[in-house]
């Protein structure tokens, strides 16, 4: 409102009387009134100040938090110019593509030019939201938003803040890994995904979870218990020699009972999951798939086709529904019934590209596959199309029938598993060589960034080898233990399965130590978790390992960007050439966000001993005894060995005490459960396997005392009263030790 006191006319005064009284009377009546019009002018002024500043505590409270997260995404956006997120809105979705893309949709010409990956949402299906207490990702929602060309305003002509559908692009962090079922989907519909996705029951209820934690500020505040303790991912290579390494442990310690796997509809305390890339090869290597997957993005005409395809059907115009054509991969006759014996097992299942007309009797939001992901996984919005796995057709048959199978792999659709540039091979303890061993930190890194995001509700993230033994009801019960108070007498039946119960899965109480569980390691003022088996508190990878905090900027760019020779000053400078001493580094290097997310403010490492984990590598060998609870053996005949052994010592060292007594020498005992664990091992091992050599020594009876034990049912192992102690608090604040008692 203005006063426009200018234009006012003059007050009309009678004179009558004396004129210098008249004159005075007039003025006192006229002083009057511009009283009477400046107060009211005041508090039209103080009305309006209230008004706007009213208006601007709402636009800051709403768009403050926006405007932060936009000026980080500026920065990010200096050093990674590919944008992280894209909005999916199919009424305006033309206006979004570029000058160029819109003047030739207009055009109507069957024009070859193709969308950008980044212009469609990644194949992994990850929704960015606003307002994520818990996410990363929080900040590239609002550059998406801000990008949109089509968001409305009121009538005073501020931007309306209404809730937009944004998903990451295949360039974000979110959109580089994700069920392998997702990576297959992206490109042909010769999987039935209508019938392959209620099988990956942990995938469902991954989406399911992050929708119900979005808005959560703490880990407990759903109410609900988490249905496991830790998820697990193991780095693995399509590789012929690796996959002897899998099968040992899917029929060695992936059968424990509390393992989740597909056999129990992934129920359980461990959730064990694979991670495969994209391998180097030669050019000339026949395995390489041919199948361009350029073919499968859009062009600009198809895309405008499709979008008015899809809102024609939205508004139940099907009989003015324009068709568009599409094009998925073709995959090879017989695929999945190919043996690994044969040559035809190692080459891609994919066989070609297909085109196809869509027509209103073969609508997309009926028959495609990803329809029927964005339905089961109730997205917000179905895309029209996605960027599709662009390597996952550079893998062979055998690996997507091991997928397709046990329903537990996760795919990176990356360049990481480079060639070895050593003379390295299985089970020597050297190095593979930077290129491989920066491959590996990529996996390592994108794998517990995306398990912080696809698990909100679990408390623990761990990295496996697939060369590794875990004895899990030991593993377990000492984590349980550790968290319940490890100064306290241990409760054996309370870590266990006993009695028909199985113990609770709690998540992760706000007053508890960020846990950091180590097979310990100490090098170079870092203490670290030996690669083959680290288990990490989720708070400390939200502290550490965000991608997009600043001091991650270098982090970030080394890990989603493919390897680069001229980099390796950087990778290096990272410690990126071991990837588990670099999470060390990182939590090292970090220990101010560490005091921000973890209630007591540090690390407290859960360290187990050398006599507890062990390297069964050549030539050196190696001793197992009672107290063993993780191994890394690097040939695939060992698991079944060291499987064996816990089954059995507890039973081997039970009868020793009676043959003891019957005069029968301690060393006979010993050579007759050695037999008997060769002889079971020939019948279960296939014979193709490398055999064990010298590499493993066994202690039945020898040794220190056994401490006290129970049986956990089901697996029929000896979980043991290992007991815990603070370590010393040279290097650390918070170390607790594993011993014997």
């Amino acid at each position: 409102m203005t006063c426009r006191m200018g234009q006012r006319r003059p007050p009309t005064y009678r004179f009558s009387g004396h004129p210098r009284q008249l004159t005075a009377q007039g003025l006192h009546s006229h002083t009057q009134h511009r009283r009477l019009v400046a107060l009211a002018v005041s508090l039209v002024l103080i009305v309006m100040v209230h008004w706007l500043i009213s208006e601007f505590t709402t636009n800051v409270g709403s768009q403050q938090k926006a405007s932060m997260g936009l000026s980080k995404e500026e920065a990010r956006l200096s050093q990674f110019p590919s944008p992280f997120s894209v909005v999916v809105r199919h009424e305006s979705s033309m206006t979004r593509l570029t000058t160029k893309q819109r003047r030739l949709a207009a055009a109507s010409a069957d024009s070859l030019v193709r969308l950008d990956r980044d212009q469609l949402p990644s194949w992994t299906l990850r929704v960015i939201d606003e307002k994520c207490a818990m996410c990363f990702d929080s900040v590239t929602y609002a550059s998406a938003a801000a990008a949109d060309p089509e968001r409305s305003t009121d009538e005073t002509g501020n931007q309306r803040r209404e809730r937009l559908s944004v998903f990451a692009t295949a360039s974000a962090p979110l959109g580089l890994m994700g069920p392998m079922l997702f990576a297959m989907a992206s490109v042909t519909d010769d999987v039935d995904v209508a019938a392959e996705l209620p099988l990956w029951q942990w995938v469902t209820r991954s989406y399911a979870q992050q929708r119900r934690f979005v808005h959560a500020s703490q880990w407990r505040s759903t109410g609900e218990r988490p249905r496991h303790l830790i998820v697990m991912g193991i780095p693995s290579t399509d590789q012929p020699m690796r996959y002897p390494l899998r099968d040992a442990q899917r029929a060695t310690w992936l059968t424990y009972r509390e393992v989740a796997r597909t056999e129990n509809n992934f129920t359980g305390a461990l959730l064990q999951l694979y991670v495969f890339a994209a391998a180097e090869r030669l050019s000339e290597d026949a395995t390489h798939s041919t199948v361009d997957m350029a073919q499968l993005a859009p062009t600009v005409s198809e895309y405008a086709a499709a979008t008015a395809h899809r809102r024609a059907v939205e508004s139940g115009d099907v009989n003015n529904t324009p068709t568009y054509v599409q094009r998925r991969v073709v995959l090879r006759d017989g695929w999945r019934g190919i043996p690994r014996s044969d040559d035809a097992a190692w080459k891609s299942p994919c066989a070609g590209v297909r085109s196809s007309v869509v027509t209103t009797s073969r609508r997309v939001d009926e028959t495609s596959s990803l329809a029927t992901l964005s339905a089961q996984l109730s997205l917000p919005v179905t895309p029209t199309f996605t960027a599709a796995a662009q390597y996952v057709c550079h893998v062979s048959a055998a690996l997507w029938q091991e997928a397709l199978h046990y329903r537990n792999s996760l795919w990176l659709d990356f360049l990481t598993d480079r060639k070895s540039t050593t003379k390295k091979k299985m089970g020597m303890r050297i190095s593979w060589g930077i290129p491989t061993e920066v491959g590996m930190s990529q996996k390592v890194v994108i794998w517990l960034n995306y398990a912080y995001a696809a698990f909100p509700d679990v408390p623990y993230i761990m990295k496996g080898d697939d060369d590794m033994y875990l004895k899990v009801p030991q593993y377990l019960s000492d984590l349980r233990h550790v968290r319940g108070g490890w100064r306290k007498p241990r409760n054996l039946t309370a870590t266990i399965p006993y009695n028909g119960v199985i113990p609770p899965t709690l998540g992760i109480d706000d007053t508890e130590e960020c846990l950091y569980r180590v097979w310990w390691l100490y090098s170079s003022r870092i203490i670290f978790g030996n690669g083959v088996g680290y288990t990490l508190d989720r708070r400390l990878i939200q502290a550490v390992l965000n991608p997009f905090d600043d001091f991650n900027a270098l982090l970030m760019k080394l890990v989603t960007n493919p390897y680069k020779s001229s980099l390796n000053k950087e990778y290096l400078s990272l410690i990126m050439q071991y990837e588990d001493k670099l999470v060390g580094n990182q939590i090292k290097n970090h220990l101010e966000a560490v005091k921000r997310f973890c209630p007591k403010k540090r690390v407290c490492y859960m360290a187990d001993k050398r006599s507890r984990a062990h390297q069964i590598l050549r030539p050196t060998p190696t001793k197992l005894t009672w107290i063993s609870v993780m191994a890394h053996f690097g040939m695939p005949a060992i698991p079944y060995y060291v499987h064996y052994f816990h089954k059995n010592e507890f039973k081997v060292a039970e009868e020793a005490k009676r043959l003891i007594a019957q005069g029968i020498s301690v060393n006979v005992i010993e050579a007759n459960a050695t037999q008997r664990m060769h002889e079971w091992v020939a019948s279960h091992v296939p014979s193709t396997l490398v055999g064990l050599g010298a590499s493993l020594d066994l202690n039945w009876v020898r040794g220190d005392p056994r401490t006290a034990y129970t049986v956990a049912e089901e697996d029929e192992v000896a979980v043991y009263d290992v007991g815990y102690k603070q370590g010393k608090a040279r290097i650390a604040e918070c170390i607790v030790e594993s011993g014997k008692r």
